[in-house]
């Protein structure tokens, strides 16, 4: 091969991997500026019109506290973790959020624009993140949270709270009680101190985690992202069909990445 192919073979290599990497996780750190508490602004996308709330990053006791009330044992043990700051979706990723990157609809619920996207699973989830970051020229990187992001999100800034933004599911919560046995549009519940939506029921979503019982002994004090040995990844949040201990802020489950299910959606946070 001649040296100027290899060098557009290289130049179209990188080109690819420059794709692909964000979507995994794998993409540049977050400028250091934009991660201080309280200098990021809020944000919406303009390839989706998706908007995204400003969290500052601070510390918070993750997991099974005395504000929880009955848990599981795999929300043990409370432990501090510092996060530094990110933008989150307001809302869950809608069907015409998806529809607008991926061009058609997976969702076995198909209501309406508003309604949240599901049936998909953590892959289909992780190929809208790159394709939306591609949209976005790279301006912009995305990914779905992590697990720690997610609780502090879910919790008004880590507060002392069981659901989201409140101590009564039925103000902040789709779930098996009031539900209907359906999705509901998104935003149709009280917001949580952060005026961020259905943290707790609608649909469950998908965490950058790998699920492991005893995650929480095995967590970094700073950012964690648990990746471990068994295959299935983090939901959080409850969903529709489930009940009000399911949908508490604390609550863990989980799913094999390949496999969507019409409970399961995700929303997104803003990296860069």
């Amino acid at each position: 091969m001649k040296p100027g192919y290899l060098t557009k073979f290289a130049a179209c290599l990188l080109s690819v991997l420059l794709l692909w990497l964000p979507a995994y996780g794998m993409g540049p750190k977050p400028r250091v500026d934009d991660m201080q508490t309280g200098t990021g602004e809020d944000f919406t996308d303009p390839a989706t019109g998706m908007e995204f709330i400003w969290v500052p990053g601070g510390p918070f006791f993750m997991g099974c506290g005395d504000w929880a009330g009955d848990c599981d044992l795999d929300e043990e043990p409370a432990h501090e973790v510092q996060l530094q700051g990110f933008w989150i979706s307001k809302t869950e990723v809608t069907q015409g959020q998806w529809k607008k990157i991926m061009g058609f609809n997976p969702s076995h619920f198909d209501l309406g624009d508003d309604y949240p996207v599901e049936n998909v699973s953590w892959t289909n989830a992780k190929e809208f993140v790159r394709r939306l970051t591609v949209a976005n020229d790279m301006k912009y990187w995305f990914d779905i949270p992590s697990e720690a992001q997610w609780e502090y999100v879910c919790r008004s800034g880590g507060q002392a709270e069981q659901f989201a933004g409140t101590a009564d599911p039925l103000e902040a919560a789709w779930f098996l009680e009031n539900s209907q046995g359906t999705t509901h549009p998104v935003a149709s519940k009280k917001p949580n101190g952060l005026g961020v939506y259905d943290m707790s029921g609608n649909v469950w979503e998908w965490c950058r985690d790998q699920y492991d019982v005893k995650a929480y002994a095995k967590h970094e004090p700073n950012d964690p992202v648990f990746r471990g040995e068994e295959p299935y990844h983090v939901i959080r949040g409850g969903a529709f069909n489930f009940n009000a201990f399911n949908v508490r802020c604390g609550v863990r489950n989980d799913s094999a990445p390949g496999d969507p299910y019409y409970d399961i959606g995700f929303r997104l946070v803003r990296t860069y």
